[in-house]
């Protein structure tokens, strides 16, 4: 049985005993501060924390996310960028240590933001075909936020995380699949699909049992985000407001400007 909920940019449909969460806030799904607490908010709400035995996280149309909204950060100074990067980190590792098991439906493109987001997951399913994933920051002149940095590194080996972080490219299908950003492919328009019934497999277990074994290998992780968390963010908002980074930045939207013209 199917029921949906909508809220003003995250979709919650449930199946059965599970929590379908899917991102429809247009722009590429960028994370703009009002979609990152949007997403805060849903993971909170009884019906997804609490009644909900697995979460499937997807997208709308031709992308999961295409990470951070550009044209939106654009308006923050210092202290509203500072506060959207700890919004974003803590998103990040809500995520990570849902109790519950998490599956990425990857609809569509998940680029550095949105890679981000789909390596919280348990498991990662691709669409076969054009979609892409990847973390492209570096070419910004941006470091990963911390969150992203320990999430990447328990996720990848040390070669893929190197050739994934330091290259800065995007990969689709079988490539992203034998460097571990993804865990399966399937066809377009199975990819919810796909992902619900190993959602299944998972979630018949014992709640508790999954939520210590989830926690036993995740919590660390977590220790060393919250070690480095103050130091690392200020560094972080440092270059992002650097004039290298900025120029940068203004250039990619004015193309996002442009091909929306």
């Amino acid at each position: 049985m199917s029921e949906k909920h909508e809220s003003r940019a995250v979709a919650v449909e449930r199946v059965d005993d599970l929590a379908v969460l899917r991102i429809a806030a247009g722009k590429g799904n960028a994370l703009s501060p009002a979609l990152v607490e949007e997403l805060l908010e849903v993971l909170r709400r009884p019906d997804v924390a609490e009644e909900s035995r697995g979460l499937v996280l997807t997208g709308d149309g031709r992308f999961f996310s295409t990470g951070l909204d550009l044209v939106a950060l654009e308006k923050l100074d210092r202290a509203g960028m500072l506060l959207f990067l700890d919004r974003l980190q803590g998103l990040l590792a809500q995520l990570y240590v849902w109790p519950r098991p998490v599956v990425a439906a990857l609809n569509g493109h998940a680029v550095a933001g949105g890679c981000l987001l789909a390596l919280c997951a348990d498991w990662r399913v691709l669409a076969r075909g054009e979609a892409r994933i990847g973390l492209t920051e570096i070419s910004l002149g941006l470091p990963l936020p911390q969150a992203g940095l320990e999430i990447t590194r328990a996720a990848l080996t040390p070669a893929a995380w190197a050739q994934v972080v330091y290259g800065g490219q995007t990969h689709v299908g079988d490539g992203a699949a034998a460097l571990g950003l993804v865990d399966e492919l399937a066809e377009p328009a199975k990819v919810v699909e796909v992902a619900l019934e190993r959602l299944r497999q998972w979630a018949r277990h014992p709640a508790v049992a999954f939520h210590f074994t989830k926690a036993a290998a995740r919590d660390p992780v977590l220790l060393r985000i919250r070690n480095r968390h103050d130091q690392q963010q200020e560094a972080w908002v440092d270059l992002w407001f650097s004039p290298p980074a900025q120029a940068k930045l203004a250039e990619v939207r004015e193309k996002l400007t442009a091909r929306k013209s």
